[in-house]
């Protein structure tokens, strides 16, 4: 399948010189008192181009600044954490914080920072605690659709980390926190503006003791970590039609934890990381054509040992992931009404880790993406987004994704979104190459180097209704086909080891619907109510999904009285019952459970003191809920802080 025909159309009468370099069509501009301040933020993910979230034609979600601060969160996974629609998943293993979209699990989801892709995955997770709330502006999430758009990695979604930029003069902050099992959270960053130049750098350093979520077991639910970051960043205005960029950030982060086994074996887990990225762009505006153009490093490293007690037996093992990346992207307005994006990206991708079978893995892709957002009316606006991505893949060839969007507004109170889309992904390294012996705990791990990759199919369909700027209301329906899902799965006991391979072995449904409503009865009070609805099954095995929750609340209320500098938080979740096969149990028996429902609320308050300080104090967990099984949630947590800002 090539690129939609009437974009192609379009490109020649440019090149003919018949197209027009006016602006696009704008967009409606509602009765600002019926609208809430969050849709006038601009964001970038769904369309690759600037928006209002107002005006976006694809269905995006927002965590602002502003929200970010007054949840007292401290990383990514902490903010996404009790949001409508999103599932945040603790690991035991040290993997971290995994995301769940649309019932799809973390590795069917595609993390970005700045646009730009995350590479250090975890058993297939990217953990959200690495991106420290210091750093973020925003959070943009957008569901299913923009996998075509993407590429790999975003069968069930994109997660767009968008980093701050200074926006006065002289700008800076301060926050420090503490708080129980000796949690430490401190950050800093200054930034500024002189003539056609800005920057900013911002650091932290965060630690905590592990916990234990069962007295009776010496293993710790939630490890022992300290961990440093830096990130710095520099702007310069070359000419009014040209902007340069870079970007640079550093972590450092260690884990410590203990393990144990069915046979009784206790095992030290100690784990080392470091990650680092930079980026280098340029944005430039010439007669009518936006130009630009990014590049991109990453580099991951990963030192793990799991020390057995009273034995000599230990598994030791080094992972150096580096990924580097081309982007180049090019957007023009048609006859007033087409805005045609167009880009390349060309990325390679190694890894080096004693677990590979090999040794080490590489892989190239190349990859074109085509884009027109459409004017077919302005009143009512009727937009429409048609898309394709072409991806040749080193190892599983090329693969096309077509893409279209729809947005109609019957109103400027009632809007409809719809998108149709496909989306593939390859297998990870570790699936393909993976050979882990754990004798000590009695497995092994093998990947499988004759894996197909994972195709999917997206449907959404969603309705928004904001007659007034005290309600605000979203219902969207979706379903996800995948085809060669990969699973890992038992190929029996050999020599007394069991033997866990990646296999293709199923298909794989889920559908359902997410809500929000979000009302402000007065002035200084928000409430936001989320329920999802989720059919997730196993195809094949005619079962449900494993970890899945057919239903989930999520509940917020937020007072904010800005006269008097005070802002009361208050959010929390209900989860129901989860399937899980062939599971371990703390008595070391095998076989399938059921996780109990669960709630969860946390409570914050804070206060200002004079323009340029700020007290908070809070308590997460308050209910101290939490399973040692398939919970492990940190218990009950108390803390208190300072914030300061120039």
């Amino acid at each position: 399948m090539g690129p939609p025909l009437h974009i192609l159309l379009l490109l020649a009468a440019e090149l003919a010189g018949t197209s027009s370099t006016s602006s696009a069509a704008a967009p409606r501009a509602p009765s600002p008192e019926r609208v809430d301040p969050i849709l006038y933020e601009v964001v970038v993910t769904g369309s690759r181009n600037e928006r209002r979230l107002l005006d976006s034609p694809v269905a995006t979600e927002l965590i602002t600044r502003e929200e970010i601060l007054a949840s007292g969160s401290e990383n990514a996974a902490q903010v996404l954490d009790k949001a409508p629609g999103i599932q945040v998943n603790e690991s035991f293993r040290g993997a971290g914080a995994g995301i769940q979209l649309q019932g799809l699990d973390t590795q069917h989801v595609l993390i970005l920072v700045d646009g730009q892709r995350v590479i250090g995955r975890k058993d297939g997770v990217v953990d959200l605690s690495r991106f420290k709330a210091e750093r973020i502006e925003r959070i943009e999430i957008v569901k299913g659709a923009a996998s075509a758009l993407y590429g790999a990695d975003a069968v069930g979604g994109v997660v767009n980390i968008i980093t701050r930029k200074p926006a006065e003069a002289l700008d800076g902050s301060l926050h420090a926190r503490y708080g129980s099992r000796n949690r430490v959270d401190l950050s800093a960053d200054v930034g500024g503006r002189l003539d056609n130049w800005s920057g900013s750098i911002n650091g932290g350093f965060h630690r905590g003791d592990a916990y234990q979520l069962e007295e009776a077991s010496a293993a710790t639910s939630g490890s022992l970590f300290n961990e440093g970051n830096v990130e710095a960043r520099l702007d310069y205005q070359a000419s009014e039609d040209v902007l340069l960029s870079a970007r640079a950030d550093f972590l450092g982060r260690g884990t410590d934890g203990i393990d144990t086994s069915a046979q009784g074996g206790v095992f030290d887990r100690i784990n080392r990381t470091q990650t680092f990225s930079g980026v280098l762009g340029s944005d430039i505006n010439a007669s009518g054509t936006r130009l630009r153009f990014t590049g991109h490093f990453s580099m991951f490293n990963d030192d793990f040992l799991l020390d057995q007690r009273q034995s000599n037996e230990f598994t030791q093992s080094k992972t150096l992931e580096r990924l580097g990346q081309l982007t180049a992207q090019v957007d023009r307005t048609f006859f007033t009404d087409h805005l045609v994006s167009a880009g390349l990206e060309g990325l390679v991708e190694q890894l080096e880790s004693e677990r590979l079978d090999e040794g080490a893995g590489d892989r190239a892709r190349l990859s074109l993406f085509l884009q027109d957002e459409w004017t077919l009316n302005e009143a009512p606006w009727l937009v429409l987004v048609p898309g394709f991505r072409f991806d040749a893949d080193s190892q599983f060839g090329t693969h096309p994704t077509p893409r279209i969007s729809a947005r109609a507004d019957v109103s400027e109170h009632l809007i409809f979104r719809a998108s149709l889309a496909t989306a593939f992904r390859a297998p990870s390294f570790r699936e393909l190459l993976l050979v882990f012996d754990n004798f000590s705990a009695g497995y092994r791990i093998a990947g499988n180097p004759e894996l197909e990759p994972e195709t999917s199919r997206n449907i959404n369909f969603g309705v928004e209704l904001r007659p007034y700027k005290w309600l605000w209301a979203t219902a969207n329906f979706y379903r996800n086909d995948i085809d060669n899902l990969i699973q890992l799965e038992s190929q029996g006991e050999i020599a007394t080891i069991t033997q866990f391979e990646y296999v293709n072995v199923a298909q794989a449904v889920t559908q359902g619907v997410e809500s929000m409503l979000r009302v402000v009865p007065f002035e200084v009070l928000t409430v936001e109510l989320g329920y999802t609805f989720l059919y997730a099954k196993d195809v094949a095995l005619n079962r449900t999904l494993e970890g899945r929750a057919d239903h989930r609340i999520t509940y917020k209320l937020l007072f904010d009285h800005r006269p008097w500098g005070t802002q009361a938080w208050f959010r929390g979740t209900w989860v129901s019952e989860r399937p899980f096969y062939d599971e371990a149990a703390l008595d070391g028996t095998i076989g399938d459970a059921v996780a109990a429902p669960y709630v969860t609320f946390d409570l914050r308050a804070q206060q200002d003191i004079g323009d340029h300080f700020q007290v908070f104090a809070g308590i997460d967990n308050v209910l101290d809920t939490g399973d040692p099984r398939f919970n492990p949630i940190p218990p009950r947590s108390f803390y208190g802080g300072i914030n300061a800002r120039l």
